[in-house]
């Protein structure tokens, strides 16, 4: 008896929610008959790998539609179609991009719209395609597929490259390098009481040259200040040069007014002094010998004065007495 009433029980439960699930779909159908929705055609150039038909459509992130369909364009094969239905109310605008995005780490794809501006034109407005298309950018997902055979190519490469590299030669060449290594080790720890002296010596040594460099930059604080005393000096000797200069200027110009007025007084006594050497000269000739001969003349008479004066005088020469 309780065997009966434990099936009927289940298959109560079973009819009751079959009842739901066919109420929920048809509410769901009716909500999905309801609301209005717009056609658009994405044109893909590249790949679209991880796309498929229900994948989300959105809007600068905001979930606004779904992926109906997705084929080959019959008219370019090059190309690849994907139908999409989004709300009527969406603002496709004749500027709106797409691209495919990453959809987490599943490998899926969603479709993203941007790029609208709210001075363009609707696309159902303008466009003279039926549905209206819209030519989707390279994405970043694309990128990446399309250069993974050029990786792989640089990843094959970079492989020999290290294969070379791990050869006997190359190897035996860095084991000697290490055997090298390992001996200048030793070296250096069987003399680190040297290394330490020569540490030490160096370190004096750089003491000696922190002085010398002080030393230097007093010498040349001093050689600074004698530069500046003798640029002071310099304009000092340079307003007394100066000054002298300006007063040699003043000489130079007295002499030069100086050489001036004897050049006229010269050429204002050039012309008598051609006359008389043309003919004063010879009368100033006799003069000078008349006047010889009078001196002549004078200088007797006043010999002859001083020797008579009497018989100068009087004329004649008087006889003195003589005994008989």
């Amino acid at each position: 008896m309780e065997t009966r009433s434990s099936h009927f029980f289940v298959g109560l439960f079973v009819l009751i929610s079959s009842i739901l699930l066919a109420m929920f779909a048809v509410w769901l159908a009716k909500s999905d008959v309801d609301r209005s929705l717009a056609t658009y055609q994405i044109v893909f150039s590249g790949s679209v790998q991880g796309l498929q038909e229900g994948n989300a459509v959105q809007y600068r992130g905001v979930p606004v539609g779904r992926v109906r369909q997705i084929g080959i364009d019959p008219e370019d094969v090059g190309q690849v179609l994907a139908t999409i239905e989004v709300d009527a109310g969406t603002p496709i605008k004749s500027d709106t991009e797409a691209e495919l995005v990453l959809q987490g780490i599943t490998g899926l794809s969603n479709i993203e719209l941007k790029g609208s501006s709210n001075e363009s034109p609707l696309l159902i407005d303008v466009a003279q395609n039926d549905p209206p298309r819209i030519v989707a950018d390279a994405s970043a997902i694309e990128q990446v597929f399309d250069s993974t055979p050029q990786l792989l190519a640089r990843a094959v490469d970079l492989l020999e490259r290290l294969s070379l590299l791990a050869s006997k030669e190359n190897v035996a060449s860095a084991s000697d390098i290490l055997s090298d290594l390992e001996s200048v080790t030793s070296t250096l720890a069987e003399n680190r009481e040297n290394l330490q002296t020569f540490l030490g010596e160096a370190s004096q040594a750089s003491r000696g040259v922190a002085r010398m460099v002080d030393e230097t930059g007093d010498s040349l604080d001093r050689v600074g200040a004698l530069a500046q005393t003798l640029n002071q000096l310099v304009e000092e000797v340079g307003d007394t040069g100066a000054a002298a200069l300006t007063g040699l200027d003043e000489a130079s110009q007295a002499f030069k007014n100086l050489a001036w007025r004897m050049d006229r007084t010269l050429e204002s006594l050039q012309r008598p002094l051609d006359d008389f050497g043309q003919s004063g000269l010879y009368e100033f000739s006799e003069m000078v010998r008349e006047m010889r001969q009078l001196v002549a003349s004078l200088s007797r008479i006043s010999k002859e004065f001083e020797r008579d004066p009497a018989g100068f005088l009087i004329g004649g020469s008087q006889r003195g007495f003589t005994p008989q």
